[in-house]
């Protein structure tokens, strides 16, 4: 794909500045259209919190990952506010997609380099969010919609008070609290993210201890011959971690050993699907163009975090449920709770499987795959997608629902399987309007030695198969790649 000739500085400016202000104008245009108020970082917010949520067993060596999450009562059931003015949809995404990338290129081009990488090289503000979080500060704060003073404050989360005023102060100035007089602070929409029974509250206790702890180690594993080499998860820089500990295991398999480390990565992977979007594929996807009774086989679905808000948007779906036994004996109680008529119906099945060993449901119309390949290298990707491909009929479809990751350079696959193109003189790839995608594919390969493809990657992954990509789905944040069987009509 040839490139467009640069704007010169000035004109880039204003290009820039023209795309700031249209997509401030699509996303206050979509909080009008949803009956939303906008909310206001300046609003002190309070609330009664409810029990942290009861444990649950974690999904030990019994889980093959995030989908197969035993908490549940967060995702139908969540008592935590979402503050005034909450909204999260597709066309909000992507005008905020657009909005951060165009702003974070207008400074990055006005500012000094040295402003820009020194802001950047600082670990501090996730510090401090990992610290309050794991300290309750949101929730010591929740019943003072005035504010309390870190001398009170203090006393209840166990921080000196000039210490914790200064995280707290950091954290304020990047709009995540509220100093409302000198040493008061105060909650406001965005600390609301951190109160502990709430999912967001364990997607920054994941990546302030697991995660962090893991990267750390990056550079040790690259530094051994036999790691480096590997593309396996016990070689991963998570299990360099805890080596010492516990050797050739999966992180999964370590969660075993350390049961409430689970139990938060649970939590943590429903806050952050719902972050990124993990529902948006219902709406996107034309299921209801699909005949009454079509198929839908959920692959390494666990309790149905997917395909159970799939049955109650698109009651005419069949569903099939395919995962280990554990997390199968879960969805059956989940569905029992959730939605009792489809199970009655006899509208949904659940198979018991291990996707590495066995087949999918045979002739499913759809087998739908969320956050299962990013897990894993291309040669265990590539036994899940064979053992899949040997169960579909010529009319079958894979929709294979992750991070879809663009180049930062023109490229030709963007356009050409419906990947939407940003607006000049933005990076092709959204720039940092899609940063946590990439920093998603370091988790990926932190964690577990897995990765977040691009359509080139999924295409070759395919191929080695007996796949073809027919088009991508782009939902914003993530994707959705629908596979054929090659040469299938």
């Amino acid at each position: 794909m040839a490139s467009s000739p640069p704007l010169s500085g000035r004109a880039e400016i204003y290009a820039l500045l023209t795309l700031i202000r249209d997509a401030a104008e699509d996303a206050m245009r979509e909080y009008e259209i949803s009956r939303v108020p906008i909310p206001s970082l300046f609003q002190p917010v309070s609330f009664s919190p409810a029990p942290s949520p009861a444990s649950s067993p974690g999904p030990g060596p019994g889980s093959r990952g995030p989908n197969s999450t035993s908490t549940t009562s967060n995702i139908y059931h969540g008592a935590i506010p979402k503050g005034p003015g909450y909204l999260s949809t597709l066309p909000l995404k992507k005008a905020i997609r657009t909005l951060e990338a165009a702003c974070g290129q207008l400074c990055a081009t006005l500012a000094p380099p040295v402003h820009t990488i020194v802001n950047r090289a600082m670990p501090h503000e996730s510090t401090a969010l990992g610290i309050v979080a794991e300290r309750g500060v949101a929730d010591a704060l929740a019943r003072y919609p005035r504010g309390l003073h870190v001398s009170e404050l203090s006393s209840v989360v166990g921080i000196p008070p000039q210490r914790l005023a200064r995280l707290l102060r950091l954290l304020a100035t990047r709009h995540c609290f509220i100093e409302v007089q000198p040493n008061v602070f105060a909650n406001n929409h965005l600390s609301l993210m951190l109160l502990t029974a709430s999912t967001e509250n364990s997607i920054v206790g994941v990546y302030t201890d697991q995660v962090f702890r893991a990267a750390s180690h990056l550079r040790d594993v690259w530094k051994d011959p036999e790691w480096a080499a590997s593309n396996e998860s016990t070689k991963s820089a998570f299990a360099w971690s805890v080596k010492d500990e516990i050797q050739d295991k999966t992180m999964f398999e370590w969660f075993a050993l350390h049961p409430e480390k689970g139990e938060r990565f649970d939590r943590a992977m429903v806050g952050f699907s719902n972050a990124a979007g993990g529902l948006a594929a219902i709406d996107a996807f034309p299921w209801h163009m699909l005949p009454r009774d079509s198929t839908v086989c959920d692959v390494g679905g666990g309790f149905g975090a997917f395909s159970l808000p799939l049955s109650k948007v698109h009651p005419h779906l069949r569903i099939v449920l395919q995962d280990l036994e554990p997390p199968i004996e879960r969805a059956k109680k989940m569905w029992r709770a959730e939605n009792p008529s489809y199970l009655d119906a006899g509208r949904v099945s659940f198979v018991p499987s291990d996707f590495f060993k066995e087949t999918a449901e045979p002739g499913m119309d759809i087998y739908y795959l969320r956050y299962i390949l990013h897990l894993w290298s291309d040669e265990d990707a590539s036994v899940v997608l064979t053992n899949v491909r040997k169960a579909m009929a010529p009319h079958s479809r894979i929709l294979v629902h992750d991070y879809v990751l663009q180049h930062a350079c023109p490229n030709a696959d963007q356009a050409s399987h419906g990947t939407e193109v940003s607006p000049a003189p933005l990076l092709p790839n959204y720039g940092a309007g899609s940063v946590r995608g990439y920093a998603q594919d370091v988790n990926m390969m932190t964690l577990f030695n897995g990765k977040e493809r691009t359509i080139s990657d999924m295409r070759y992954l395919g191929e080695r198969n007996g796949l073809e990509v027919v088009r991508v789905w782009d939902l914003a944040e993530l994707g959705i790649v629908e596979f054929k069987l090659k040469d299938a009509p």
